[in-house]
């Protein structure tokens, strides 16, 4: 079986997309909502008759919101308060926490502007004056301004979020609601209907004549209680959740007896939309590695047109300049650097984000102060162009002038640099396997999502199902639900 050597951009885009578990939304949103259709399906098979229609409201209600709202959200306050404090929304404030980087990255872009690159400059500009004062708000620098921002941004998402997810349960609860009361209406109307046919029976029949006089009198109203079987069922609080903001609030907005529920559905979403994805997709890579198909890069790099000259021209100028005999210093400093660390000391490393030593980020500006050299002398130079196509690099080009360059307010990750480098090497040395490389590839990608809704679409709520059977003589209805039907009847009863 082969894949063919060319496909559609679009198809291509879309896997792409769909590969990238790092950083892309498109995988999640993608797995978000093919899991929706098959959790809606699973309890519409398995569950009771409301759990479908309350699986449909918060699941695609919610992803609606997060997958539009939220966008829009940061979209305005990027095209309305950045503007107007004069603030560019496109810098990547990563580039802030390094000075010797951003060091690095400001020399580059003065070199580059200085060579009349439109490009450089305006990203020069913004570098240059994040100490100074803004001219709208001069009691803020710049760089305060940029960060208030991103936190404004991040804060004005999360609390949206949380009140839209508030208000979709409400209403998903109050379907239910409003199905209980129309159920206890049509009781009552049924039973005000057995009433009179039975009135009106006794009343026409011999013995009925025979012990009662002619005046009227008023007949008992008899006392129908417990007709029919409680029917509500509920799928329990199921939308992917963006942060521990949507967990908290489905939590806080469960009924009395589901929270164990929407526990299991948002330890199911954390683990597979979030957790095991890039994990999954690092050990697909590495078995194929082993088996001489590596996957590393991205499918726009894979599938075009001519894509085994692309890859062994960007093998050979980065062997050329050097880059490999930094990796493997890097590489070499990263393996020292380990061993000589305990595990509390490691520890202590990732969760400040310092484990690399001194040496070690030297290194790496090197290695990333080399592709902005390449990039200068030449971006259609090849292993620019594949950096840009694997996502590794930002390019902007400037329409008014058709010059372009590396963006300089964008952060350039070293270590996706030194992968990326690397996923090169290994395919120039495989590049005769491209077809089979390219097969490998779509069914990694299709597996990795197959494994995620097949998790949180079909076994998280089939486990749902099976512990409600358990827990409660196996009645697969959401007792919450159970309970609260059973409520609202005896309370209608009294009344």
């Amino acid at each position: 079986m082969k894949i063919p050597s060319i496909i559609t951009n679009g198809a291509v885009n879309l896997l792409s997309g769909l590969s990238n578990n790092k950083d892309s939304i498109v995988p999640m949103a993608f797995k978000d909502i093919l899991s929706d259709c098959v959790t809606v399906t699973t309890y519409k098979k398995k569950g009771g008759n409301d759990d479908p229609r309350e699986k449909a409201i918060e699941e695609f209600g919610t992803g609606a919101f997060w997958l539009f709202g939220i966008p829009v959200i940061k979209g305005l306050i990027n095209k309305t308060l950045y503007p107007l404090l004069k603030l560019n929304p496109d810098l990547d404030l990563r580039l802030l926490k390094d000075k010797e980087r951003f060091n690095n990255v400001l020399k580059n872009a003065k070199s580059l502007s200085q060579e009349g690159n439109t490009i450089a400059l305006k990203d020069l500009n913004v570098l240059e004056t994040l100490k100074n004062k803004n001219s709208v708000l001069g009691m803020f620098t710049n760089e305060q301004l940029y960060k208030g921002l991103f936190v404004t941004k991040f804060l004005t998402a999360t609390v949206a979020t949380g009140v839209i997810l508030s208000k979709i349960i409400k209403y998903k609860q109050k379907t239910t609601k409003d199905r209980i009361n129309n159920d206890i209406a049509q009781e009552k109307t049924k039973q005000q209907s057995n009433k009179t046919t039975l009135d009106k029976s006794v009343k026409n029949s011999q013995i009925y004549q025979m012990f009662t006089s002619s005046e009227n009198k008023n007949s008992p109203n008899p006392s129908f209680t417990g007709i029919g079987e409680l029917f509500m069922y509920n799928p329990i609080a199921n939308t992917s959740l963006m942060d521990c903001v949507i967990t908290g609030t489905r939590l806080k907005e469960a009924r009395h007896g589901e929270r164990k529920e929407v526990a299991l559905k948002e330890g199911f979403q954390i683990a597979f939309v979030y957790l095991i994805a890039r994990p999954l997709q690092l050990l697909f890579e590495n078995i194929g590695s082993k088996h001489n198909l590596p996957i590393g890069m991205d499918p726009k790099i894979l599938f075009s047109k001519d894509a085994k000259e692309n890859i062994i021209n960007a093998y050979n100028t980065a062997k050329e300049n050097g880059l490999y005999d930094i990796v493997a210093k890097i590489e070499a400093e990263e393996k020292q650097n380990k061993a000589s660390q305990n595990i509390l000391t490691k520890i202590k490393s990732i969760i400040a984000g310092n484990g690399a030593s001194e040496k070690q980020i030297q290194l790496e500006n090197d290695l990333i102060k080399k592709v902005y050299e390449i990039a200068k002398e030449d971006m259609n130079n090849p292993l620019i162009s594949v950096l840009k196509e694997n996502g590794t690099i930002s390019v902007v080009k400037d329409k008014a002038t058709a010059q372009s360059a590396i963006s300089f307010i964008q952060y350039l990750d070293e270590g996706e640099l030194k992968g990326a480098l690397n996923n090169i090497g290994d395919l120039s040395k495989n590049i005769s396997n491209l077809s089979g490389i390219k097969l490998y590839k779509v069914l990694a990608v299709i597996a990795n999502l197959a494994i995620g809704i097949t998790a949180t679409g079909a076994v998280e709520p089939l486990t749902a199902i099976w512990l409600r059977k358990a827990l409660n003589n196996g009645d697969n209805r959401n007792p919450a639900i159970v309970e609260q039907e059973r409520n609202m009847k005896l309370q209608a009863q009294k009344g």
